[in-house]
């Protein structure tokens, strides 16, 4: 094709957007990245772009990027952000990013209502999160230690979460899982 051919690709064209991922070598790599933050700069509401863009990039750009990936999906409520960074999980260094990342904005949350330290925050500059993006942060954790096979510490948790909002039918749910999962490592080991 000819010209500029990334304005022509729909943001959302997964299998696409899969073929741009499938670089292998650290050129490439660099070069989807490339391409994807240009389809995100054009459609910065796509999540098929920035989170294909998660897949690719490593250290503290991946720090970066999940960052801004995660608050987005936190301060916004989407139950499913855990089940769709779980992939990340393959990557211990990914893996202890996202929990870093996402243990220091309950931290702030907690302390602040914002997903950055205060000691960090420009005044004024930082929006205040919805209350409900810290019960967000409960549950994405609680889903994190428990993939973590750290039982207890998921439960500990999601009685915080309970606390907050008892109502939420997701939180139940995930309790049963998690309950599953310890009955299983105890009959069974796994």
């Amino acid at each position: 094709p000819d010209g500029d051919w990334s304005s022509d690709v729909c943001s959302s064209n997964l299998p696409y957007s899969r073929d741009i991922a499938e670089a292998t070598t650290e050129e490439g790599r660099a070069t989807a990245v490339a391409v994807l933050d240009t389809l995100a700069t054009k459609y910065p509401r796509s999540l098929a772009v920035h989170r294909l863009a998660l897949d690719l990039v490593s250290s503290s750009s991946f720090r970066t990027k999940a960052s801004a990936y995660l608050t987005s999906a936190l301060s916004k409520g989407v139950p499913s952000i855990f089940a769709d960074l779980k992939s990340l999980y393959s990557n211990p260094e990914k893996r202890d990013i996202i929990g870093d990342l996402a243990t220091s904005f309950l931290d702030s949350l907690s302390t602040s209502s914002t997903f950055t330290p205060p000691a960090s925050q420009d005044d004024d500059n930082e929006e205040v999160e919805p209350s409900s993006a810290y019960l967000w942060t409960l549950y994405f954790l609680a889903q994190h230690h428990s993939a973590l096979g750290n039982q207890p510490q998921a439960l500990a948790l999601l009685a915080q979460a309970e606390m907050h909002t008892p109502s939420l039918p997701e939180l139940s749910m995930l309790k049963a899982q998690i309950g599953r999962a310890s009955c299983r490592e105890r009959v069974y080991g796994e």
